[in-house]
C-alpha cells in the first residue's frame, strides 16, 4: 500500500518537473519515471507517454507531435542550428539515440571539443516506428508511416511507408495501403 502512494507521488512530481521545464501543461501528459532536460527548448504535444530514463538536451528545438510514446532511456540531442521534429502518432522504442550534430575536426590547431558543431535538422513523419537502440543523426528524414527496423542507423531520407533496416539503413520494402 505505501509503495503505491509513493509511486503515486513520484509521477505527481516527475510530470509537475516536465510541465516546469516546457512552461504548459499539455492534455493527458503521462511520464512514467525520471525525465531529464538540458538546455534546449521542448514542445509536447497532447497525449504524449514519456518512460524513465528521457533525456533531452543541446541548446535547440524539439518539437514531438500527438499521441506520441518516447520508450525508456531515449536521447534526444538538438543543437541551435539544427533542430528535431517528431510527427504526430510517433513511437520511438527504447534505447534509441537521435541527435542533429557532429564535431568538427578539421583544426588542428584546436582540440576537437573545441571545435563547432556541424547540424542539420532530424526530421520524423508522422504514424512513425522506431525500433529499439537506433541511431537518427544529422540530416536524416524518416517518412510517414515508416517502420525502423532494430538496431539501425538512420542518415539519409527514408520514403514514406518504408520498412528500412541496417547500418546505414536500407528500405527493404514498402507497407502496403
Amino acid at each position: 500500500m505505501i509503495f503505491k502512494i509513493i509511486d503515486r507521488i513520484k509521477k505527481k512530481y516527475y510530470k509537475l518537473y516536465v510541465q516546469s521545464k516546457i512552461g504548459y501543461k499539455p492534455q493527458n501528459l503521462e511520464i512514467k519515471g525520471s525525465v531529464d532536460f538540458e538546455g534546449c527548448f521542448v514542445k509536447l504535444g497532447d497525449n504524449i507517454t514519456l518512460y524513465p530514463g528521457i533525456s533531452f538536451a543541446g541548446n535547440g528545438k524539439i518539437v514531438v507531435g500527438n499521441n506520441c510514446k518516447i520508450g525508456r532511456n531515449v536521447i534526444i540531442y538538438a543543437n541551435k542550428t539544427g533542430g528535431v521534429y517528431i510527427g504526430n502518432n510517433t513511437i520511438i522504442a527504447a534505447q534509441t539515440y537521435i541527435i542533429d550534430s557532429n564535431h568538427t575536426y578539421s583544426d588542428f590547431e584546436r582540440h576537437i571539443q573545441e571545435q563547432p558543431l556541424d547540424s542539420e535538422p532530424i526530421r520524423i513523419g508522422d504514424d512513425v516506428w522506431i525500433g529499439g537502440n537506433v541511431m537518427v543523426i544529422k540530416g536524416a528524414e524518416i517518412g510517414r508511416g515508416s517502420v525502423i527496423g532494430a538496431k539501425s542507423l538512420v542518415k539519409e531520407k527514408i520514403e514514406d511507408y518504408s520498412v528500412a533496416v541496417g547500418i546505414p539503413a536500407k528500405v527493404i520494402r514498402l507497407r502496403k495501403k
